[in-house]
């Protein structure tokens, strides 16, 4: 591959851009070992916030024991975390 193979246009991407953009606003399911690297907590910490009504509870997946998180909740409370910042 050469290097002029590397370059893309601006139009193609404004549009790889507008894509990735429209994906980040869809809800998605997150399993435990994608939120704990995303939100920086350990299982044990998310599982004691939970409890404590302080963090996103998990739902089970229709037909399996799989528990998951909803992607949008759990970016409403990183940004509640980092609004909270500001208050200590």
């Amino acid at each position: 591959m050469t290097a002029s193979n590397k370059v893309i246009s601006i139009e193609k991407a404004m549009l790889l851009y507008s894509r990735a953009e429209r994906a980040h606003k869809q809800d998605h399911f997150l399993l435990l070992n994608d939120v704990m690297p995303l939100v920086g907590i350990g299982k044990t910490t998310v599982y004691k916030l939970m409890k404590e009504g302080a963090f996103p509870k998990n739902f089970s997946i229709q037909g399996s024991t799989t528990k998951a998180w909803s992607y949008l909740e759990i970016m409403q409370w990183m940004e509640h975390q980092k609004q909270g910042r500001n208050n200590v």
